[in-house]
């Protein structure tokens, strides 16, 4: 009852550090993965070979298609069960899934790592409802500029940060101890999951919730009909946030191959 108290408007700072850090630790994460995969592929096919650029296609495909099947899903999820619940356990899971990226490098299977990537998509697309519902049931109204711009300040400083560290990473174990470079993967989201469980907790969620999604492309077409029907400005800034993630994905996977050349 008194952590109920505390989430209606407010939140402990130290509550939201761990947020912060949490979500900074993930993003780091994915980054630095993503790359240690691309790299390390790239470098097995020969990097200015047909098959560098179809394998830099798959990875890309593999780590944003999650998103189109399971964010209908884990909106879901978010909305059954506390926020803080989803969190955490989608931190265990990243555990497992860098866990089974030792496993495949150990192996050289340069294909498989493909999994891992689709896998930390997933994860990725499960954790980002959550995320971004934590902040309107932990902060005042007036709190929730500032606590979005932290929330995207450190999401950006982990990508750069996790941009540069992955190719480090990768230029360091080269193609023979691209395993120990997912070992510090591991090493990350057990960091991570300790500090999801700091995160302020949050509310119950509506506990007779049904399940109801079958499609799980339609959701987001009636979502897009509906901002566009009625809100202009939120479809220019949807449409604006799409283009330069858009921007973004092709530039960091086309450098990777004109860096080199």
């Amino acid at each position: 009852m008194t952590s109920e108290k505390k989430n209606n408007g407010k939140t402990s700072q130290g509550g939201f550090y761990a947020f912060l850090a949490t979500l900074f630790l993930g993003a780091f994460n994915d980054n630095v993965s993503k790359l240690l995969v691309i790299c390390f592929g790239t470098a097995m096919l020969g990097t200015s070979s047909a098959g560098a650029s179809a394998y830099l296609s798959l990875a890309a495909a593999c780590f944003i298609l999650p998103y189109l099947l399971f964010s209908t899903v884990a909106g879901y999820l978010a909305d059954r069960f506390r926020k803080k619940t989803v969190m955490v356990w989608t931190k265990v899971a990243e555990i497992l899934i860098m866990l089974m990226g030792v496993a495949l490098a150990l192996k050289g299977m340069v294909y498989g790592l493909i999994l891992v990537l689709f896998c930390m998509g997933a994860q990725s697309a499960f954790f980002s409802p959550a995320k971004y519902g934590f902040l309107p049931e932990t902060h005042k109204p007036a709190q929730l500029p500032a606590a979005n711009g932290a929330t995207q300040l450190w999401t950006f400083l982990a990508i750069i940060f996790g941009g540069w560290a992955g190719g480090a990473l990768a230029g360091f174990c080269g193609t023979e101890r691209v395993a120990w470079g997912f070992v510090f993967c591991v090493a990350i989201a057990v960091l991570g999951t300790l500090t999801s469980f700091w995160i302020t907790p949050t509310p119950r969620q509506t506990a007779d919730l049904k399940f109801q999604v079958r499609d799980p492309i339609r959701p987001h077409w009636r979502t897009f009909r509906e901002i566009a029907r009625c809100d202009r400005i939120l479809l220019t800034a949807f449409l604006g946030n799409t283009l330069f993630w858009f921007l973004g994905t092709i530039a960091q996977l086309v450098l990777v191959l004109l860096a080199k050349d």
